[in-house]
């Protein structure tokens, strides 16, 4: 049976049958799913709460299968998936548990991230700062969770950045393609970096016409990445190369 999910302050999920609109099932727990963090993986609706609960429940037997976490240390990462890992940020921990029953495998502590991660076969990618703001992106061994490489970003001057993104966010989470990561800063600083070494197979950098928090995130379709300036413009560009395949010209800026 296909659902709606939705976090609420009735549950901590809450499931709408997608065929009639009914009711199908509330998760009571700690609190609701936290932003876009749901992944779907052998049957399993796993998602990440406010308060620092990462729940794995199964809708369609409605009951739940693991909880892993602390209450009450804050919101957690978007949980993503290698092998039989589900991996995620907890509160400055990256975290490994198994699938099937949340059993911790390994933890990578001391994380300040500034994004969502993403994942290919071997490794895991956020976007960190260290404790004096330097930001970079930061790859994790799927294996056992020790670190693979570390790549730093140019120094971002908080005078570029408008107030919000100041306060809210520096770093777009990652796309991961052909081996390849890809990462946009808020001010049009476009990375490719060798997942195997982490160095650096090309960077672009767009002109501001606009604001310059007006990036979006890198998205991929196999051998094309797709992402949008603050030249208001969207660029499909070669994931090996950085090559310009077309580009848009957007009649307003994108704001994701």
């Amino acid at each position: 049976m296909a659902s709606f999910l939705f976090g609420s302050s009735e549950a901590a999920l809450f499931t709408v049958n997608a065929n009639t609109g009914g009711r199908h099932w509330n998760f009571n727990g700690n609190w609701g799913l936290y932003g876009e963090h749901i992944l779907r993986k052998d049957g399993l609706t796993i998602f990440g709460t406010r308060f620092g609960i990462v729940y794995a429940v199964d809708v369609q037997k409605k009951r739940s299968r693991w909880q892993y976490g602390i209450s009450g240390t804050g919101p957690t990462g978007r949980p993503v998936s290698i092998g039989e890992l589900v991996v995620m940020d907890m509160r400055g921990t990256l975290t490994a548990v198994e699938t099937r029953n949340g059993r911790l495998r390994w933890t990578h502590p001391g994380v300040i991230a500034t994004s969502n991660s993403a994942a290919d076969e071997q490794q895991v990618y956020l976007c960190v700062e260290d404790k004096n703001q330097k930001s970079g992106l930061l790859a994790v061994t799927a294996f056992d969770g020790t670190k693979a490489w570390h790549f730093p970003f140019p120094d971002i001057d908080p005078i570029e950045l408008v107030p919000e993104v100041q306060t809210r966010w520096k770093g777009y989470p990652p796309a991961v393609s052909r081996d390849t990561a890809l990462v946009i800063t808020p001010i049009g600083e476009m990375f490719a970096i060798e997942t195997a070494s982490g160095t650096e197979r090309w960077r672009r950098s767009f002109p501001v016409t606009g604001r310059p928090n007006f990036s979006t995130r890198v998205l991929t379709i196999s051998d094309t990445a797709y992402c949008v300036g603050p030249d208001t413009v969207l660029h499909a560009l070669d994931v090996l190369t950085g090559e310009e395949r077309w580009r848009y010209e957007m009649p307003f800026p994108a704001t994701e």
